[in-house]
């Protein structure tokens, strides 16, 4: 049974071995900085990539739960490349001429799977990872189908977030996107479908957080969740 970390704010557990990643002190002492393909926008770690691939994280959780937050803090603080399904999604719905919502973005996206493979849509998204030769976070992960194709691909990390659901409303109504605005029990209708399903082309939420290496629980600050996330790329870089 694969193991996960999750972590609180006044909890921290070691993980796992991610072994194209190391600091930057042990690069210097082994010499071996031929191998190194791009320094991370960080004063402490560089990344060594295993067989000139790079670093990708990608995210699931429950709606409102942090995604967007997590996402920020690796671009705007780690230098990482923000692959996006949901940009994705709405690019083809806006071709099509359909009204951008979020029964529509599940659609839409059950009907690529379905037509293609269940890993269709991230699989699009890792080969634009893979051309810009950068460490990427997609976002958001969302079928079984997914994880197991990112999986196949030895630099891939999995991250989970969750908050308690009243909490989770409230940011979303504060974000209050174009698909953002329904009531509370909209808001939990549209969770219980997406949370679980016997289809692997449709969306299964929480069968992707059972899969993943590290769940975050957010119901605190951005601080907070950022310290958690900090904590687990260290875990990633220095084993």
């Amino acid at each position: 049974m694969q193991s996960k970390t999750f972590f609180y704010p006044e909890y921290y557990q070691y993980h796992k071995n991610v072994d194209y990643c190391i600091p930057l002190f042990v690069i210097e002492e082994l010499s071996v900085e031929k191998y190194v393909s791009r320094p991370i926008v960080s004063s402490f770690w560089l990344t060594l990539h295993k067989y000139h691939n790079m670093l990708i994280i990608g995210i699931t959780g429950t709606l409102g739960a942090g995604k967007g937050t997590i996402v920020d803090y690796l671009v705007g603080r780690k230098g990482f490349k923000h692959l996006s399904v949901r940009g994705y999604l709405i690019e083809i719905i806006r071709q099509r001429e359909l009204p951008v919502n979020r029964d529509t973005m599940v659609q839409v996206a059950n009907e690529l799977r379905s037509k293609n493979s269940p890993s269709f849509i991230v699989d699009e998204l890792y080969n634009e990872a893979a051309i810009s030769n950068q460490n990427c976070i997609i976002e958001s992960i969302r079928t079984p189908g997914e994880v197991s194709s990112l999986r196949s691909k030895s630099n891939f990390i999995l991250l989970a977030v969750d908050a308690d659901p009243l909490v989770r409303y409230q940011r979303i109504s504060i974000r209050n996107s174009e698909t953002d605005k329904i009531s509370f029990m909209e808001f939990l209708d549209n969770e219980k479908r997406e949370m679980k399903s016997n289809d692997p082309n449709n969306q299964n939420i929480g069968k992707c957080m059972e899969m993943a290496d590290y769940v975050f629980s957010n119901n605190g600050t951005v601080n907070d969740l950022e310290r958690s996330v900090d904590s687990a790329l260290s875990m990633i870089l220095n084993k």
